[in-house]
């Protein structure tokens, strides 16, 4: 029977808002959150494998790791999310729900999702601030890139809003399943899910999908230092004209980004804000 490694750790909810989304990149995939502590649950190989990133990742945070337990996998993980996923509406426009959760008219955009354990199913704030972002961007005729999807409901939206192709690419084996899982339920049918990290956007076989579009849109929801070290690879798949959209991190940390971006001749649009997290958008020139 495969184990758990189960992670104790004493942070503030902002702290731990910035571990779970780290946490999630190193495959841990369940969590639970207090007022002053965060659970952690991988499976025991991962941790083992990313045991002294982990470590260090916590300290950087300036969090207290309490304890590190092994437990068995005898907990029905997907049991737990379904019964605590709940309806996400967004504006007047968006309502991401799970297959169990009934319709709800008045929608344009109406999302199913089947709530697992990937990050991204439309409760945390930045996947709510692009979502929102996204509305404000003709995708008609677009290419459109999820990079890092998650549950692929960025994707799935941009399908919905006239985008002509769409690929999410994550490197995370649960959430490249549950993308394509997500895919099928909303009927996805010029799209194409990649299991795999930035590296693919170098790879022959996704620019000859890629580069046919002239409209081309990039969403990248993942963390401040991800985005910074990929920004350069979002130039290089793009032209004048082409919309790269990111989140994952602190308004705190905008004016970092910005300053890579105009690296590379992206022009800075507008940014959103909710609970101190950011989203914003550049342009390419």
């Amino acid at each position: 029977m495969d184990h758990y490694t189960e992670l104790s750790i004493e942070a503030s909810q902002e702290i731990q808002e910035l571990l779970v989304a780290e946490l999630s990149e190193l495959h841990f995939d369940n969590f639970t959150q207090e007022e002053d502590s965060l659970m952690a649950y991988a499976l025991t190989s991962h941790y083992e494998q990313a045991k002294e990133e982990i470590h260090e990742l916590i300290t950087c945070y300036s969090a207290k790791l309490l304890g590190v337990k092994d437990i068995e996998n005898n907990i029905n993980w997907n049991q737990q999310w379904e019964d605590s996923f709940e309806p996400i509406i967004i504006g007047e426009e968006i309502f991401v729900r799970a297959a169990f959760h009934a319709p709800r008219e008045g929608f344009k955009h109406q999302i199913i999702i089947q709530p697992k354990m990937s990050f991204g199913t439309g409760h945390h704030e930045t996947t709510q601030l692009m979502m929102e972002l996204m509305l404000e961007h003709d995708f008609n005729g677009a290419a459109c890139l999820d990079m890092g999807c998650g549950t692929g409901v960025l994707a799935i939206l941009g399908e919905q809003l006239g985008a002509a192709y769409t690929m999410a690419i994550d490197y995370d084996e649960w959430c490249y399943e549950n993308t394509q899982e997500n895919f099928e339920l909303n009927n996805m049918s010029h799209a194409s899910v990649v299991y795999g990290d930035v590296k693919v956007l170098a790879e022959e076989e996704f620019l000859q999908e890629w580069l046919p579009y002239q409209h081309r849109i990039i969403l990248s929801n993942i963390t401040k230092n991800y985005n910074l070290e990929n920004l350069g690879m979002y130039h290089n798949i793009s032209q004048s004209g082409t919309v790269i959209q990111i989140s994952g991190f602190y308004e705190t940390d905008l004016q970092d980004l910005r300053n890579e971006a105009e690296k590379y001749g992206m022009k800075f649009v507008k940014s959103k804000t909710k609970n101190n997290w950011c989203a914003a958008v550049f342009i390419q020139q």
